[in-house]
């Protein structure tokens, strides 16, 4: 047998014996979904899913609510809505009493996810707190302490929430955003330090079937295709007379839909006409004619002609 396709047999019976070995598993608190849940659920949303979203949402769902702890990669391009679906999911763990931690590869993305969540939890009794390593040594002992008390249902952090001195009360649900930016060992540590909880990975990486089977093989996927309508799309389709009213952008909805238009931008002298509308509408090349009191720069001068003249 040639190297490479046992490599590839080995490879695959490891990730069948791993699916084996998490199935045999049993979570000591099953979430149940009834009546209370759902209005939780409801309560926290700003606005109506898409259908991806809803069959992301009823696979992570139907996860949660079985002995076996869930092993799922949640994948949907940027702006498909996957936080809002992992969130659900939270409100599901959290309504049944369990924990959640959510970890970000970086402070950035971290308090993004934190501000996101607070914000749509701000209705709720919901205890959320942030765990990174720019915070001071007493922030970061108050949100440990909180979490190994059961305080702090929801935590938001990068790679801090794998240190040692971090103890959950009820870890439930494992959210991990990006997560080819992380290592085995760190999502299997994170997940150590709970009650066998379910897992829930997400990443925007476009991932074919074929090589999310063979590399993911112990994980189940979800793919969110499409993504929810934009507001100013709503506002534009909505209300075409304003559009060609005072205030409009020519060439906005065409610079959109990829075609040519006026794209302008801000500056600080006033509106400045980007380089491909300037060459897309007359043939010139860019030069100072968009800001005003500035005469436009020509490219065939004088001194232009006389050269090629002497070539």
């Amino acid at each position: 047998m040639p190297l490479i396709l046992e490599e590839f047999l080995l490879f695959q019976v490891g990730l069948a014996l791993r699916r084996r070995s998490a199935a045999s598993e049993q979570k000591p608190l099953v979430p149940a979904v009834d009546d209370r849940v759902r209005a939780a659920a409801r309560a926290v949303l700003p606005f109506a899913l898409t259908a991806g979203q809803r069959q992301a949402l009823a696979d992570i769902v139907a996860d949660m609510v079985r002995p076996a702890p869930m092993q799922r990669l949640l994948q949907g391009d940027v702006g498909a809505g996957k936080t809002i679906v992992a969130l659900l999911a939270a409100v599901v763990a959290m309504e049944n009493g369990l924990q959640v931690a959510l970890m970000a590869p970086t402070e950035i993305l971290a308090e993004q996810h934190y501000l996101t969540v607070r914000r749509l939890l701000a209705a709720s009794a919901y205890q959320i707190a942030l765990l990174t390593g720019a915070g001071t040594g007493a922030q970061r002992r108050h949100v440990r302490d909180g979490l190994a008390s059961g305080r702090v249902q929801f935590v938001v952090g990068t790679h801090a929430l794998v240190q040692e001195a971090v103890a959950f009360s009820r870890l439930g649900l494992v959210v991990v955003d990006e997560q080819h930016r992380f290592g085995v060992l760190q999502r299997a540590v994170l997940r150590a330090k709970g009650w066998n909880p379910d897992v829930l990975v997400m990443t925007a990486t476009p991932i074919p079937r074929t090589l999310a089977l063979t590399l993911y093989g112990d994980l189940d996927v979800s793919v969110i295709r499409g993504a929810p309508p934009r507001a100013d799309a709503n506002r534009d389709a909505g209300a075409p007379a304003v559009a060609q009213g005072r205030g409009a952008r020519p060439g906005a909805a065409g610079a959109r839909r990829g075609t040519p238009g006026l794209h302008r931008v801000p500056a600080r002298g006033g509106v400045v006409e980007s380089r491909r509308a300037r060459r897309d509408g007359d043939g010139r090349p860019p030069g100072g004619g968009g800001l005003p009191g500035v005469p436009p720069r020509r490219c065939c001068t004088d001194g232009c002609a006389r050269r090629r003249r002497t070539a």
